[in-house]
This record gives C-alpha cells, structure tokens and sequence, in this order.
C-alpha cells in the first residue's frame, strides 16, 4: 500500500455563514492520519480560530495565519486506539464571525502514529499570510524528505465574493467552496512540489500547505542485484 489519500477526495469538507459550524459526521478510524483545513470570517474583529473538536480525536496545530478578520488554521490527528464515529466542532473565536470553511482529509499508508497525535505523519508546514489583490495564492515548502513518496497537500482561501479556486496544473483537486468571504480549494499531487499554488479572480488570499511523509516500511529504496 502506498501513500495516498482516501477516494482522492475530501472526507468532509463544507462552508457554513455563521461564528460556529458542525461537520457531518464521520467514521474515523485508528492509525489513520487526518489533516484538516479550516478558515474563519469575521464582519469585523480579528478572529482566534479555536482548535477544533472531535470525540476520540485530539487535533495538533500545525500552522495558523496571523490574526485577522479572516484566518485559516491546518491541524492533523491520528489514534491509536478510540477512533469513533463523531462530528466535528469548529469556532472562529469571533463573537462577530460570518463564515466558517473547512476541508478535512483521510491518508493512508503515512509515517503518522497514535503515540504522537500524528505530527510524525508531516515532515514540514508552511503558510502563504493575507495578501490583498493576488490572482494566485502560493505557499512554499523547502525541499522534500523524500520528493518521489511524499505527497504535497493545499488548501488555499480567497475573500470576496463566491468564486471557485482554479487547481495548479497537475494536482488532483480534492474540494472546493464558493461562497462570500468562504472560498476554497483543496488538492495535492504525489511526489515534491515546493510551491503549492491556486489562481483566483484578484482578491485577498491566503494559504496553507504541508509535507505528508510516507511510512517507511512501504519504501525501501531500489533493488540492487548483480554478481560479487
């Protein structure tokens, strides 16, 4: 089995225009890596993105965007035992929040471990901050622990009115959402990629990426043969 991505899909992902949201519910399993994108919009004061909260889960931030009307946070989980069939909770922490985004996705055959609430499944994370009037939204990764096993995952946000991201040429597109102020794409492609990148409509945009390592006893290296 190799690294991959559940359905090459999102396994829940969702907009709701309110301070607070609930994703659908979902049957998580153990030893499984979980890494989930969520973005708050608020009609004015800065947002405080809570950790979100999922029974038998406990979410580890990896990134977050510095604090402001809008703010995106990418966070992983992985059990070892007590994975449950739960929803999830999340909270822009903004008494004036207008818009919750979030895309969640399931990986398979990563490094990630129950010990470490699935940190050891990402090598790297990375963050593009808010940039007013960008048609593309990028984030940067340094160069990959393994740049042919690996995967490189995005989720990248633009503000404004209901638009849909546009994919970087090659990478599989796992979700989108086009609503005011809650635009959304999520996608990844298999192997280095050191800029993870979408295109929009000009607007204000954001971003957040990461490494997701595969485990290492689905690759070895190379067979050598020969005679001595």
């Amino acid at each position: 089995m190799s690294l991959a991505i559940t359905g090459n899909t999102a396994f829940t992902s969702g907009t709701a225009a309110a301070a607070t949201a609930t994703t659908a519910s979902k049957t998580y399993s153990n030893n499984t890596l979980y890494i989930f994108a969520v973005e708050g919009r608020s009609s004015s004061g800065n947002c405080a993105l809570v950790i979100p909260v999922t029974s038998g889960l406990s979410w580890q931030q990896l990134q977050l965007t510095t604090a402001a009307v809008a703010q995106g946070g990418l966070y992983c989980a992985c059990v070892s035992s007590g994975a449950t069939t739960a929803t999830t909770a999340l909270d822009c922490g903004q008494v004036n929040g207008t818009r919750m985004t979030w895309s969640m996705i399931e990986v398979t055959g990563s490094a990630a471990t129950g010990a470490n609430n699935g940190t050891d499944g990402v090598v790297q994370s990375a963050v593009q901050q808010r940039t007013a009037s960008q048609t593309t939204i990028s984030v940067t990764l340094s160069d990959f622990a393994d740049a042919v096993n690996n995967i490189a995952f995005g989720s990248l946000f633009v503000e404004g009115g209901p638009q849909t991201p546009v994919a970087e040429a090659n990478y599989t597109t796992l979700s989108t959402q086009a609503a005011t102020n809650g635009n959304n794409i999520t996608e990844f492609i298999l192997g280095q990629d050191t800029t993870v990148t979408a295109t929009c409509t000009s607007q204000t945009v954001f971003g957040l990426a990461c490494e997701i390592k595969v485990a290492s006893s689905l690759y070895h290296g190379p067979m050598l043969t020969g005679v001595g």
